[in-house]
């Protein structure tokens, strides 16, 4: 008896084509369980190893997220975040021991400001402080014979950064000696509608011009703040320009590449100075003759006392070298 195999129809063939796709499916769904098991079990040995090398700050997590899941990731973050903030500030200060730069006031928001994030890498990048150096430091520095020249693309960079470099410092300069004049540099402005404001009371008048100059200082005091974080972001970003170029020489000795560095920036620094100096009409300003305030709203309307505006293109004083 001749035995004839049939040829599976293509219905056959489909058929087992779905069964092999479903096994590959049960496959993979089960490789994904055991990855999500094995990442549970990381997350639970990752917060009993956290819970036990910072019991401290286990408590403290606790006592802020009474209804947070202990095996949830925050509780690592906020172990890990703490652990590397406390890494960055024993390197910021063997840099910094004095905190002469802004860099620990910013240090909590290192891994959510961009800008602080990298002024803080480019200060342990470059292992120099932010700080422009003083006459004798400049004098030290033009001595060093250099290894290499910039191109002019780079000077050109580094003399831009300048200027705005020593247009900050004269910004922080004034304002803070207008701050400490008590003259209020800006004249605050609300847009708030209120019926029968002719027949508010005096005394609420005098509230509201207090409340203006107390709003004016604080500002000038912020902005002092915020300028002086970014005269010294402009300054490390300086510093690392001239030191992507310097590594290309591979010095090995470090203080050698470190005197490479400061010639470089001592001289592009040397150049703003006098651009800076040509490029605006500078003079000084005398705060203690200028009792201004902010305008002074009262019943019938009338403004007094308006604010003098500073203007700093046409009043910027003339600079020698800056500090």
């Amino acid at each position: 008896m001749i035995r004839v195999e049939s040829t599976p129809s293509p219905s056959h063939l489909k058929n087992k084509d779905e069964i092999s796709k479903a096994g590959q499916n049960l496959l993979s769904k089960k490789s994904k369980g055991d990855v999500m098991n094995q990442n549970a079990n990381k997350m639970l040995k990752d917060v009993d190893n956290r819970k036990e090398a910072s019991p401290d700050l286990f408590e403290d997590y606790q006592s802020k997220n009474p209804d947070a899941e202990l095996t949830d990731s925050q509780f690592v973050m906020v172990v890990d975040k703490t652990i590397e903030s406390e890494t960055l500030k024993t390197r910021l200060l063997e840099i910094d021991p004095t905190s002469q730069c802004c860099a620990m006031e910013y240090l909590k928001d290192y891994s959510t400001d961009i800008l602080v994030k990298e002024f803080i890498d480019a200060i342990l990048e470059t292992e120099i402080l932010p700080c422009l150096p003083d006459q004798s430091q400049v004098d030290q520095y033009l001595q060093v014979e250099p290894l290499l020249e910039l191109s002019s693309q780079i000077m050109q960079s580094l003399i831009n950064n300048f200027m705005a470099i020593f247009q900050t410092k004269y910004f922080m300069n004034q304002v803070t000696d207008a701050t400490i004049a008590n003259v209020e540099l800006i004249n605050p402005k609300t847009d708030f509608w209120m019926p029968q404001y002719a027949l508010l009371p005096m005394k609420i008048h005098d509230r509201f011009n207090n409340l203006k100059r107390k709003f004016s200082m604080n500002y000038q005091q912020n902005a002092v703040l915020g300028v002086k974080f970014a005269r010294e972001l402009m300054i490390a970003r300086n510093f690392m320009l001239i030191q992507n170029e310097v590594k290309k020489l591979n010095i090995a000795d470090i203080s050698e590449a470190h005197d490479q560095i400061m010639f470089q920036f001592v001289i592009a620094m040397t150049k703003s100075t006098v651009e800076f100096g040509l490029e605006y009409n500078t003079k000084n300003i005398d705060w203690e003759k200028r009792k201004t305030k902010s305008s002074q709203v009262f019943r019938n309307g009338e403004k007094k006392n308006q604010i003098l505006l500073l203007n700093f293109k046409a009043s910027m004083p003339r600079i020698s070298m800056p500090n």
